[in-house]
């Protein structure tokens, strides 16, 4: 899986994320954890979670698997083939 920063005429809807919500959304799509991913980042935990909010605002979800779903939808995340 990787994080493609500027998805391409993958949806009629235009979501914008900036890159540290699309790096957020990639690492919970990875399945971390808050925590872990504010260690990762360097920054707090409380600003994880404003980004965290703010995903789900802007993809219109209420949970992480449905932002990691919208994610893969919109072109935010793809899934890279090693064969």
């Amino acid at each position: 899986m990787y994080l493609n920063p500027t998805p391409k005429g993958s949806s009629t809807v235009n979501v914008s994320l900036s890159s540290r919500e699309s790096e957020v959304l990639y690492m919970m799509a990875k399945g971390l954890k808050n925590i872990e991913i504010s260690e990762e980042l360097r920054i707090s935990n409380n600003t994880i979670r404003v980004h965290r909010r703010n995903l789900y605002c802007k993809l219109n979800v209420r949970k992480p698997a449905g932002a990691v779903r919208k994610g893969f939808e919109l072109g935010y995340l793809n899934v890279a083939s090693h064969m």
